[in-house]
């Protein structure tokens, strides 16, 4: 479903009620989609970016919320370091080492337009974005693979779907109407509601194929 789709079926089984503006039901739509993300845990991604030769910090996409393991040019894993720790020792500096990568640190870091760090220099950062060090510096392009935490975006536009399984879409739905009645003073039916996504909940989690490990109901 379309959030479009998603903001109809709403108004639908509110006849139309036009008490909430399109604007406040998208915004609970995003909640919606937010709480039930965390909760079902479908929150894991493999991931892959080039490196550069004499750049040691990456930007990452927005929606990774962090990084769990990270491997150079299908190598060994390599070894998490806090950002604390490698700045202490070289980072940034003319003498930081170059080679192939064996340790790596992530950081939040103000957005940035490219970053293209050299040894030595500071990246050109302009609000919060989360960054890949590598430690020593790559000296050529390869293949930096990671596997990541991952947050869903918010919906903008009616085009757009949420990031969550088909059979959830409809949870959805009941989610926020079990609040938008909590909010217009309709406590019998924002109960009735909260029941019906916790039966859609455990039906997406027994029909879940071929995923099953992502779907796990969420309680209020």
């Amino acid at each position: 479903m379309t959030r479009l789709e998603i903001r109809t079926t709403i108004r639908d089984l509110t006849q139309g009620d036009t008490y909430f503006t399109n604007d406040q039901i998208n915004n609970f739509i995003n909640t919606a989609v937010r709480n039930i993300f965390a909760k079902t845990r479908h929150t894991e991604e493999a991931r892959q970016i080039n490196s550069v030769a004499g750049q040691f910090e990456y930007a990452i996409e927005n929606d990774v919320q962090s990084i769990l393991t990270v491997t150079y040019d299908d190598g060994y894993p390599l070894t998490h370091r806090g950002y604390e720790v490698i700045a202490n020792t070289h980072v940034p500096s003319d003498t930081a080492p170059v080679g192939t990568p064996t340790e790596y640190y992530e950081r939040r870091t103000a957005r940035a337009s490219g970053l293209v760090v050299v040894p030595g220099a500071t990246p050109t950062v302009s609000p919060s974005l989360l960054v890949l060090g590598l430690m020593p510096i790559p000296n050529e392009v390869k293949v930096i693979k990671y596997h990541c935490s991952i947050g869903p975006s918010a919906m903008t536009m009616d085009t757009d779907t949420p990031q969550l399984p088909e059979e959830m879409h409809m949870g959805i739905v009941e989610y926020c109407l079990k609040y938008l009645m909590m909010m217009g003073s309709e406590p019998v039916l924002s109960r009735e509601y909260g029941n019906m996504f916790r039966e859609s909940q455990m039906n997406a989690k027994s029909a879940a194929k071929p995923n099953p490990r992502y779907i796990r109901e969420v309680e209020d």
